[in-house]
């Protein structure tokens, strides 16, 4: 395409507002760009953290404002080989609490890179979407990653999330994918969610998170 050129000799001294522009100098912009960005990225919360815990939360990252959310899960890793990783939704803001009735149905599929072999976790109801087998702690390893499709969850209704993701499990420390999703079978208001090692000891803590959650600009 052209190369634009201004011509600076040509421009007057008092051609922007009766102010010189200073070429070298820098410029508060204090406007709004308004213009059309559906589906563009907005950075709404998230988690770093490296303390151990039983359960990590993410509050208050779902609103009113988009319609569908992005959660990246760069990392969760356990303290021990052995502990697994549940899912459950909160509401309340900034103060959330967790959804634990059993209304929890999922479907997960994935493979393992040991043996090309199927792995699996489903239920029909439960008080949590359990999304691993036993992990692998490996310090070289970023423990689960992968990321989650969250439609509506602010509406009151079914809140439901797809998504895709990879964790070391703790046979013979191979790779494991899912693929798949999960539905609460009532009618909730969602603000945030939450993981949880199970298995109910000390030695299934969350050692390591980062998440980071994205609204999606409704078109």
């Amino acid at each position: 395409m052209p190369i634009s050129k201004i011509d600076t000799p040509g421009l007057k001294a008092d051609a922007v507002d009766n102010t010189i522009l200073d070429l070298t100098s820098n410029y508060a912009f204090t406007g709004t760009i308004t213009g059309d960005n559906a589906g563009a990225l907005v950075y709404v919360g998230g988690l770093n953290t490296t303390t151990e815990a039983a359960s990590v939360a993410v509050d208050n990252v779902f609103t009113a404002t988009y319609d569908n959310y992005l959660v990246v899960i760069e990392s969760i890793r356990m303290k021990t080989t052995g502990g697994g990783l549940d899912f459950n939704w909160r509401t309340g803001g900034s103060s959330g609490s967790k959804v634990s009735a059993g209304n929890y149905r999922y479907a997960l599929f994935g493979y393992r890179s040991d043996n090309g072999s199927s792995t699996s976790r489903n239920a029909s109801s439960g008080g949590e979407t359990r999304l691993t087998h036993g992990c692998i702690n490996d310090a070289e390893s970023v423990g689960l990653s992968g990321y989650l499709h969250v439609a509506d969850p602010f509406t009151s209704r079914r809140v439901r999330f797809t998504g895709n993701y990879t964790y070391m499990a703790d046979a013979a420390g191979e790779l494991r994918t899912m693929s798949g999703g999960s539905e609460y079978r009532a009618d909730i208001q969602a603000t945030g969610f939450m993981f949880t090692g199970f298995g109910g000891t000390a030695d299934d803590d969350i050692v390591e998170a980062q998440i980071k959650v994205y609204g999606v600009v409704n078109s």
